[in-house]
């Protein structure tokens, strides 16, 4: 099992609020997390949590990457709306 925790994001956070979130910046976190799971050797299908921007960054991961996750876990996303529910159709 592994957990990734990325603690407070100063410059998502003003990023965030500045609604300034480009292709770029979704890029950078999302590839970080690319990265991080294929130096781990995580091929299999695997379960995805995210809470906050963590849920929203999930999101951008799944969309970006299409990396084998078999279940993903949003608690409290950020950026996220009623209307937006057919983002999760995949």
């Amino acid at each position: 099992r592994y957990r990734l925790v990325w603690a407070r994001f100063v410059l998502k956070t003003r990023l965030y609020a500045e609604n300034q979130l480009d292709d770029e910046t979704v890029e950078f976190f999302c590839g970080a997390i690319e990265e991080w799971r294929l130096q781990i050797g995580l091929t299999d299908p695997f379960s995805l949590m995210g809470h906050s921007y963590g849920g929203y960054t999930s999101i951008q991961y799944l969309r970006t990457k299409n990396p084998p996750v078999k279940k993903l876990y949003l608690l409290s996303p950020a950026g996220m709306t009623y209307q937006d529910e057919s983002v999760m159709e995949k």
